[in-house]
């Protein structure tokens, strides 16, 4: 293979450890020349303990995938861990120098980054056992999804014409050449009217879904209201409302994982 580029990426690696604990690896690429490793925690935990917690897992995926990696630590809102006690070093650069690992915290974008060399041949040796794609590859598969999804599109547009044009035009047709059914499609469609014109006037109940829809109307209408009346506690409840879905989307991918490596 020739080390022109391909637009090689590999598949991303997403392992458990624990209910409340999974790590994310993500291969270099050939315009990445390091993997990331983050572990991703959704309690609280002594930051002693994530430090060499980073550093363990920094070994172990290394030692999987001989591959320059940076590794850091993030709680369940996805801000990053500072273990450094303020210092800002909370990213590991783990590489290796004629056969010795070597350990650097620091912080990412001022590491001096080791040389790794990021063609084809070099990528797909190290992650021989990760499934990979190229970008022809991809955007075949792109090509295809489009397809499909306006195959899916125009079989759709035929069966809504059959419903709106052609089932009603059949029915016009045969309620204009019986009489008996021109007859009873007249009534219903006078019952039809009587029904809509009281339901107006008040004399009838509005039915379950007319109220839930008016219902739905108002509280949005409720809302807009008192979200011009205060953009600013707007903008603060939709930031607590995007955290608190973070954190729990966060919490379901670790018990996702650990539910899977236990079964």
């Amino acid at each position: 293979m020739s080390d022109e580029k391909i637009g090689l990426v590999f598949q991303t690696v997403k392992e458990s450890r624990g209910p409340h604990m999974f790590v994310q690896y993500t291969p270099a690429s050939e315009n990445m020349p390091f993997a990331s490793l983050v572990l991703v925690y959704t309690e609280e935990v002594d930051l002693q303990e994530v430090a060499k917690k980073i550093e363990e897992e920094a070994r172990m995926w290394f030692g999987r995938y001989p591959v320059p990696l940076v590794a850091y630590a993030v709680g369940e809102d996805d801000d990053a861990l500072d273990i450094s006690g303020g210092e800002g070093k909370r990213d590991l650069l783990v590489f290796s120098i004629d056969g010795e690992l070597v350990f650097e915290w620091g912080r990412l974008g001022e590491f001096k980054m080791p040389l790794f060399s990021t063609d084809p041949q070099t990528l797909l040796s190290a992650y021989r056992s990760l499934p990979h794609s190229t970008l022809a590859q991809r955007k075949a598969r792109t090509r295809t999804k489009a397809l499909e999804q306006r195959a899916g599109i125009r079989l759709l547009l035929g069966i809504l014409f059959v419903r709106r044009a052609v089932v009603p035009a059949v029915i016009a047709l045969a309620f204009y050449l019986h009489p008996v059914l021109g007859f009873l499609g007249l009534l219903g469609a006078l019952a039809d009217a009587a029904v809509g014109g009281l339901r107006v006037l008040g004399y009838l109940p509005k039915s379950k879904r007319e109220l839930a829809e008016e219902e739905r109307r108002r509280r949005m209408e409720h809302h807009d209201y008192h979200c011009r009346l205060n953009p600013t506690g707007f903008a603060v409840l939709k930031a607590e409302n995007l955290g608190a879905s973070l954190r729990e989307d966060t919490r379901e991918e670790a018990r996702r994982l650990h539910d899977e490596a236990s079964g």
